[in-house]
């Protein structure tokens, strides 16, 4: 049974200050704005062959996408580490 110092000192060692970052955003410059006309600028399009075509090795899965009633728009959220 863990006592509660334990969980304290857990807690403490999860929150690794390393992990700070050691500049400031502010200090880099932004990149421009991607032109999504351009294909190239899209991670997966429904004009493109990319890696949301794939489908797992699982019996019974069938590539839908042209019969799909809607659409699915991810914007995937931009990381630090």
């Amino acid at each position: 049974m863990f006592r509660w110092y334990t969980i304290v000192l857990l807690l403490l060692v999860s929150c690794n200050l390393s992990r700070v970052p050691r500049h400031h955003f502010d200090s880099y410059l932004k990149p421009p704005t991607p032109d999504y006309i351009i294909l190239n600028h899209w991670a997966a399009h429904p004009d493109k062959i990319d890696g949301a075509d794939t489908l797992p090795p699982f019996p019974g899965l069938a590539n839908q996408q042209a019969d799909a009633r809607v659409d699915v728009f991810y914007l995937y959220p931009t990381i630090y580490f």
